[in-house]
């Protein structure tokens, strides 16, 4: 499930816990990203670095995201 970092945020304040922020450069990192956190239950934050952005750019990275959580 995708959601906002704010109430991603929200949610580990109010409960106490730590969420994790992951660099993400390809579909094999996205992929093992969300089976960690599937297999945890834990949210996690999907990160890339400004050189990704520009090689893969955005819609690229989010389209990888978006397919992964589906």
């Amino acid at each position: 499930m995708l959601v906002t970092t704010m109430e991603m945020l929200k949610e580990a304040r109010k409960n106490h816990y730590g969420v994790g922020a992951f660099n993400v450069e390809s579909l094999e990192f996205v992929m093992a990203v969300f089976a960690a956190a599937e297999e945890t239950g834990f949210p996690v934050i999907m990160q890339t670095a400004p050189g990704t952005v520009k090689r893969a750019g955005p819609d690229y990275l989010y389209g990888m995201v978006w397919a992964a959580a589906a």
